[in-house]
Order: structure tokens, then C-alpha cells, then sequence
């Protein structure tokens, strides 16, 4: 649970009431971009625009062909770009000799039906950077209270060396910055080395 979470007191005193005791300890520091507030999202948006990594590898792409970010919330997308995207999960893992969650079937169908409920409250977003008509690199991920939550990432390995996952999370973070209603994009659980790049802030969570 985050560690402002409204839940934790709840439990304790529950617990309390109950006569049981409750443990929890650290669980991650989780890294957030937090977008701030007008000069302060230009300058942000600025600064991603120019990244030299960012720059050299979004314009090979657009040598291929136009590049978009596209987001896809409603239930019959989602029914629609999934498969695309478990089949992408799974090939990433197998080229670094790993076993992707999405081969179990138990897995997809949790991510589908969840799709299918949030795309019900507008709380989920499959994101995916479309080069023409292939997207390239996607995010399993949900909007909720002013946070766009970076849940499930993955790319299409055929174009590894020109970092799709990073242009997608940039693009993200570079559009994010001129939505209104948005003011964090969060970057999850886990303390993946590129995540570092993005973050200005942390949120602490609790196991």
C-alpha cells in the first residue's frame, strides 16, 4: 500500500479493535514524475524534447514513418490491442532468455476483465507508440485521480536499438505536461535504472 494511503490506519485500528497486531515494513521508494505547474511543466517538457537519446532515436523512427502516441481506454480497444501486446511481452522476455507472466493464461484473462472494469470508470489506458501503423512500444497502465500510472511496459525487440520503450515513456511524459487534469505520472513498483531518468520525486509504499 502507499504510504499516505488511507488504508493503513484503518487497518491498525481495526487490528486495534480486533486485539491483533499489524506489521508492515518498507516496500519500495517508487519513482514519479511529478509534472508541477505552468513554467515548470514548459521547462519539464522542454528538457525531454531536447534529450540528445530522446531526439536521435524518435527521428530514426520518423525516417520509417509519422510517430504518435495513441491511448486506447475503451474495453473494445483494449479487446482489440491486447493480444498485440502479450505477444510483444512475451518475445522481449524469451530474447533475454526469460519467461514472461503473459504465457499463463490466468495472467492474460486478469488483465483483460481489468481492462474490460476500469475502461468502465475511464481508470485504464493502454498507451502504445504507433510508428505509422505498428506501434512499437506499449504501457499496461491506469489513470486515476490526476496520476497516470506506468504499470506493464514492454517493446517490440525488432527495434530495441533505437529505445522505443524510452521515446514512449519521453512522449508520455511530454504530452502529460500539457494535459490539466494531470499532475504525476507515476512510475510504479520497482527500481529499474531507467526510471531514474524521468524522476523528480518518490512515493513511498508499504508491505
Amino acid at each position: 500500500l502507499p504510504a499516505d494511503s488511507l488504508s493503513l490506519p484503518a487497518l491498525r485500528a481495526a487490528a486495534k479493535q480486533l486485539g491483533i497486531h499489524v506489521f508492515d515494513r518498507l516496500g519500495y521508494q517508487c519513482a514519479q514524475t511529478n509534472l508541477g505547474t505552468g513554467e515548470g511543466r514548459a521547462q519539464l517538457r522542454h528538457v525531454l524534447d531536447k534529450k540528445k537519446m530522446f531526439r536521435r532515436n524518435i527521428n530514426f523512427l520518423r525516417r520509417e514513418a509519422p510517430v504518435k502516441l495513441e491511448r486506447i481506454r475503451s474495453a473494445l480497444g483494449a479487446r482489440e490491442a491486447l493480444p498485440e501486446f502479450y505477444e510483444a511481452h512475451v518475445a522481449r522476455f524469451l530474447a533475454t532468455q526469460r519467461i514472461s507472466n503473459l504465457v499463463r493464461s490466468e495472467r492474460r484473462n486478469f488483465l483483460a476483465e481489468l481492462a474490460e472494469r476500469l475502461a468502465e470508470t475511464d481508470s485504464f489506458v493502454l498507451t502504445r507508440l504507433m510508428v505509422g501503423n505498428q506501434a512499437v512500444a506499449w504501457t499496461y497502465g491506469f489513470q486515476f485521480e490526476r496520476s497516470l500510472f506506468w504499470y506493464q511496459p514492454t517493446f517490440d525487440s525488432r527495434v530495441e536499438e533505437h529505445s522505443p520503450g524510452y521515446c514512449l515513456l519521453s512522449q508520455m511524459i511530454i504530452e502529460a505536461c500539457d494535459e490539466p487534469a494531470l499532475d504525476v505520472v507515476d512510475l510504479g513498483l520497482g527500481a529499474e535504472g531507467y526510471k531514474e531518468r524521468f524522476a523528480n520525486a518518490s512515493r513511498e509504499t508499504r508491505n
